[in-house]
């Protein structure tokens, strides 16, 4: 099983402090564990798409998705269990 962690930012915010190290020392344990399958930014939400798949239909969204528009995704990781 793969699971997807995202990392988001409230709009308008800067992170405090300690999130960059706090973060760090994540993804750090991650891959001290070999858990992680992929990291990385993300590019801009101007430059995204969302695809969705139903009922054997493709729906693609052009530009921005946001499903919180106070927040902003900055970046991923992929990670297996067990």
């Amino acid at each position: 099983m793969k699971f997807l962690c995202l990392a988001y930012l409230d709009r308008g915010l800067s992170p405090g402090p300690d999130v960059a190290s706090r973060y760090g020392a994540l993804a750090e344990a991650m891959i001290t564990a070999g858990v992680i399958v992929d990291s990385g930014q993300l590019a801009p939400s101007s430059d995204s798409k969302m695809i969705r798949i139903a009922d054997g239909k493709t729906d693609i969204t052009e530009g921005p998705v946001v499903d919180r528009p106070s927040e902003r995704l900055l970046s991923h990781r992929l990670r297996k269990s067990g």
